[in-house]
């Protein structure tokens, strides 16, 4: 049971990581944050990781519910 926990988790971190793309996005953030200090920086970096994880968490809860709601 535990090894299909995680091999789920693992798949659905697989699954969703392009969608994030932390890679791709960190000249975009450096670009927006160039006059900001670094302990604001860091700051503004944190909040968008906890802002992330906590809409894909969401959606990972409700997401299936939403999508039966709409006849997908």
């Amino acid at each position: 049971m535990i090894a299909q926990i995680i091999a789920s988790a693992v798949a659905s971190f697989l699954a969703l990581f392009p969608f994030t793309n932390p890679l791709g996005v960190v000249p975009i953030f450096y670009s927006l944050t160039a006059d900001e200090t670094p302990r604001t920086r860091r700051y503004q970096a944190r909040q968008v990781a906890v802002n992330a994880i906590a809409i894909l968490f969401i959606f990972f809860l409700v997401g299936r519910s939403l999508l039966d709601l709409m006849g997908i």
